[in-house]
């Protein structure tokens, strides 16, 4: 009797809450649920993955609305072209937090193609999505936005046990969930990829900021590519190495793309990041990104943090 009435004041104290209008972005209204193990409970399919699912969603909330969402460190696109593929790029490893709250790493170089959208990677988890055609040998489009987006694929195929005194053959299930990630090629910014919403007058002043709605999309730019279509690359001359090739031959005059790898990337800086930043006069930076005589904004000294002294 206890557990009833319990169980029924905690659902509407739930209900009541999650149906006020106050715009919290949330997509479950009634929080989320995980499983209440029990002795001689039996459990099924359902119940584990409600289980795995609970975490998963935690994990996601937790990262969209703590630490926003970007790339943390590395996925530098760089130009890798090749006599047969001059539009080829490679895009190094990674760390990456998906609009959504996916964190994606990108364990190995991947080298994409921009012509076909097709890449080859040693990382089994990557993907690519096809644009059409995909039998194009120059890409049809000038500007790309090549993006990265947080995927899931089925592994590990199992026998399924037959049901009952079957004899026939049994079916097969995948039994593992591997995290994945594609490359995309992009005409325009995701709708996620929006300028920030408050000033940083607004954010210094303080005040009830509301949560920001869950995205639709799940990707995120790393570089954003113009392609000249009227310039055809010279192929470069026999034995000269990938290396020299990637560092020489692309940037050359006659290149066709050009890679802008900050312009419509969203940065997001570690705690690491923030704290070193946090301690140095960022203002100090000069216009071409070179520190300026920047120094620590506290300095510690007998265990007592103090302002530095103008001009020491």
């Amino acid at each position: 009797m206890s557990t009833d009435v319990t169980m029924n004041r905690v659902s509407a104290v739930a209900t009541r809450v999650g149906g006020a209008p106050c715009g919290c972005g949330s997509d479950d209204a009634c929080g989320m649920e995980r499983v209440r193990f029990f002795p001689r409970q039996i459990l099924g399919a359902d119940d584990l993955n409600t289980e795995q699912r609970y975490f998963k969603e935690k994990m996601r909330r937790h990262n969209r609305f703590l630490h926003g969402w970007g790339v943390a460190c590395g996925c530098e696109v760089k130009p890798a072209p090749t006599a047969t593929n001059p539009y080829q790029v490679v895009i190094c490893p990674g760390y990456v937090v998906t609009p959504q709250g996916d964190e994606l790493m990108i364990g190995c170089p991947a080298t994409f193609d921009l012509a076909t959208c097709m890449v080859s990677s040693d990382d089994p988890c990557a993907f690519s999505r096809p644009c059409p055609p995909v039998t194009s040998t120059t890409p049809m489009r000038s500007k790309i936005y090549l993006s990265v987006c947080y995927k899931e694929c089925q592994v590990r195929p199992v026998r399924v046990a037959p049901a009952g005194c079957s004899c026939d053959d049994a079916q097969c299930e995948h039994s593992r969930i591997r995290d994945a990630y594609e490359f995309d090629c992009l005409d325009a910014l995701p709708p996620s990829h929006v300028p920030a919403q408050y000033t940083c007058q607004e954010l210094c002043q303080g005040g009830i900021f509301p949560c920001r709605p869950y995205p639709s999309d799940n990707c995120v730019v790393l570089a954003t590519i113009r392609i000249d279509l009227q310039i055809k690359p010279v192929a470069p001359q026999p034995g000269v190495s990938a290396r020299v090739l990637a560092t020489n031959y692309v940037p050359a005059q006659n290149s066709p793309l050009q890679i802008d790898n900050l312009t419509d990337r969203r940065l997001l800086y570690s705690t690491a990041n923030l704290q070193q930043m946090a301690l140095c006069e960022c203002s100090q930076l000069g216009s071409a990104g070179q520190v300026k005589a920047a120094r620590p904004v506290v300095a510690r000294r007998a265990g007592v943090l103090r302002k530095p002294k103008p001009g020491s």
